[in-house]
This record gives structure tokens, sequence and C-alpha cells, in this order.
């Protein structure tokens, strides 16, 4: 043996061998047989800036604190903002940003529609005149009854890069959630700048019908008709009733919707993000009362706080949803939004 008691030289016996180990490869020798390949890492879609309007005295108030205390929606993206007519402290540390407009809304036209056009042209205004759209390569216009996961909006942005907006509805473009490109919103802030007041688009004021329209029309037209501004259609963006998505009322679990809407109560909010998320990281007695398997992996965004949100029992995947003026016994939902 050696000083280090090693053994020197081996000893050969009926059955066996002892003493020294087998010769090995130098690791200089084993490193130049292995073919390491970079692994590449996910494309980005870049930063995301998301904003919803909010009014006061409404039940959007209590959504978009819900929202803001589990980092949900909006408030789970690269930059966001809250925008109303008034001052309003959301919770601590989060104020609304003013924009002096009216936010009452008369129904109307072919379809009896929300004719808030007026409404959303000082917004943009607003996100314009802060330059928003030189920040950010994405802006997200967010309702608040809207369930919204930007995590997979981000899995969505990267197969439409170099378009300059993404409609969510094979009938247009629909105002819940509203995706444009920096790009895009560069063209819209060079319309408002061409009014002598520079406060409206000015192309697509004197080319459409403001007044009789509702804001998403407006601005689809506004981009695409006026402007030829690129649009694609990606059915990933959002699950609605008005969009003959009838799984909307369900939020299911296991899908790429990144939104889905409309959730007008907390508790049907909070519903919606559980059964979309599949109860992801609800290990608590709530979750293991419900039924839901742990081994599931989670469909969720990691910042999301699911600890706050509780999955739907067996009983609620059976139930149908109501037709139009009907209630659940369970949620209560009563959808003549």
């Amino acid at each position: 043996r050696s000083m280090h008691g090693l053994p020197t030289k081996r000893h050969r016996g009926h059955g066996f061998v002892s003493g020294l180990p087998p010769p090995r490869p130098s690791l200089v020798a084993s490193r130049a047989l292995i073919s390491v390949r970079p692994v590449k890492p996910p494309p980005s879609p870049g930063s995301i800036f998301c904003f919803s309007l909010m009014q006061v005295r409404t039940y959007e108030v209590d959504l978009l604190k819900f929202q803001h205390s589990v980092n949900a929606s909006i408030f789970a993206c690269d930059a966001w903002a809250v925008y109303s007519n008034m001052t309003m402290s959301l919770v601590a540390g989060v104020n609304t940003t003013v924009v002096p407009t009216d936010l009452s809304v008369q129904y109307g036209g072919t379809y009896n529609t929300a004719l808030n056009s007026w409404i959303f042209i000082a917004v943009w205004h607003k996100v314009i005149h802060e330059k928003r759209h030189e920040k950010h390569d994405w802006l997200v216009k967010v309702d608040p009854d809207a369930v919204f996961f930007p995590e997979r909006l981000r899995n969505i942005l990267v197969d439409h890069k170099g378009v300059g907006y993404i409609s969510n509805c094979r009938f247009g473009m629909h105002g819940p959630i509203e995706v444009l490109s920096n790009r895009a919103v560069e063209v819209l802030a060079s319309d408002y700048q061409h009014s002598p007041s520079g406060d409206k688009p000015d192309t697509c004021v004197k080319g459409l019908d403001a007044d009789s329209w509702g804001e998403d029309y407006f601005l689809d037209n506004c981009l695409k008709s006026i402007h030829g501004v690129s649009r694609s259609l990606d059915g990933r963006l959002m699950c609605e009733d008005h969009c003959d998505c009838p799984e909307w009322y369900w939020c299911k679990k296991g899908t790429a919707w990144a939104t889905f809407h409309p959730f007008k109560r907390v508790d049907w909010y909070r519903q919606c993000m559980a059964n979309a998320m599949d109860g992801a990281n609800m290990l608590s007695e709530s979750t293991e009362a419900s039924g839901a398997d742990p081994k599931r992996t989670p469909d969720t965004s990691p910042s999301v706080r699911s600890d706050f949100l509780e999955p739907a029992g067996e009983e609620g995947a059976k139930r149908e949803p109501p037709r139009s003026g009907e209630k659940t016994s369970s949620w209560g939902m009563d959808l003549l939004f």
C-alpha cells in the first residue's frame, strides 16, 4: 500500500479481483467526446405595459383591489397604471392617474353597445402623453372585469412579432383586452398630433363615426382601415360570451386563453382564476378538501398569489351555464351584464 493507504498492486483470487481500480480515461479526453450544444433562451416578447380604466363608486374598485392583493391581471405586467376621471387611492401607495373626461356612457347603435369612443380617445391621449409607447414594446388595455393572465399573453406575443396589433375575436377586436405594439401606438400618436388641439386622432375622428361606435370598433377601424396598421387574429387572447366562446363561464383549466370575460364580482372573478389555474400551488386544507390533485402541473404565472383562490369541486364541474336571465344557486351569476 502507498503512504495514503491505497493499494499499489492487484491480488487475484477465484471469482474476484482486488487491488487497483481499472484505468479511467482522462478528464480532458472525456470532455472531448461530449458535444455540448448551447441552450437557446426562450424568445422574449418584450416589455408589456398594462392599464385599466376604473369608474369610482362601482364594482370595478373592488375588482382592482383584489387583483392588486394577489398580484394578478395588470399588476403582473412589467408596468401598469389605473386611470380614472378623479384621483383615488386604490390601496396604500397606488393612486389613479386622472383622465379629465366624463365616464358616463350612453348605449345605442346597431347592437346597443356602449358608445364610449370619446372616453377612450381621452384615455389613449393620456397614455400617449405619458410616452408609454416609448418605454414598452406592447401596450395592453384590460377591462377591470376581465380575468387576465399576463404570462399567457407573453406566450402569445412571441408568435406575433412585427405585427401592429392583435385582434381577439373573429367578429372584430373586442374591448375587454386590446393589445397594441408600440409601433401601432406611434401611428396613433402621430394622428393625435395632427389635430389642432392635440387631444384626438384627427384623421380617424374625421373618417369614422366616433359618436355612434364603441371604442373597440373605433380603435380597430382607426388602426386598420384608416392607417393600414397590420393586424393579426389570435383566439387565445380572449374567451368571452360575446365572441362565441361558451367556455368563458367555466374558465376551463389547462387552456392557453389569456383572458376570460366578464366577471363583475370578486367571488366570481376569484373562482374563474382558480379554475383557470387548476388550483395551482393550493396545498392548504381548503385545497385538499376540494379534491384538487396536487400532482398536476399548474398552468399559472409564478407571481400570482394563489393562496387567495379556491378551485371548484366536482359539483361545480357538472353544472350547466345559465341561460340569459337565469341564476345559479352557487355562483348567483346573473348573465344580464
